[in-house]
């Protein structure tokens, strides 16, 4: 969803008006989500260059009993290959991702979905529970 720009900068306007464009893009907004969308609209990335991360939150993965999988690799197509390569440059250059070792290896699959996002497959078919992924305030 977010933009791919590799390099410069955008003045307030036109981020404000970006990220308006890009939440509206397939669904209708209130104006009262509007309207909080522009108020606080500098603390959204629109472009993957400038989105972070934060060290508030640690999600586990609980996979309950399964043991480790060990998955082949699978070669990116050719066509998208260094497009793939400059994402995930850029995931660990910004912080998003970083190099490990796991007794689990499961390549990510980037698969383009309709939308043109990503399709990262293959842990979430075995992680119990929480499907969404979602960490919610009640639990903590």
């Amino acid at each position: 969803m977010m933009r791919r720009q590799p390099s410069g900068e955008v003045n307030s306007q036109e981020r404000t008006h970006t990220f308006v464009e890009l939440v509206s893009q397939g669904s209708a907004m209130t104006t009262e989500l509007e309207d909080l969308v522009l108020e606080f609209s500098d603390v959204f990335a629109v472009m993957d260059s400038k989105s972070t991360q934060m060290d508030l939150v640690v999600h586990k993965i609980d996979t309950g009993d399964t043991p480790p999988m060990k998955q082949k690799t699978r070669p990116a197509p050719m066509g998208a290959r260094q497009e793939f390569e400059e994402i995930i440059k850029g995931l660990l250059e910004r912080g998003n991702i970083r190099k490990s070792k796991s007794n689990w290896v499961s390549p990510v699959l980037l698969m383009r979905k309709k939308d043109g996002t990503l399709r990262l497959r293959g842990l979430q078919a075995i992680e119990q529970g929480n499907e969404a992924g979602f960490i919610f305030i009640s639990h903590n």
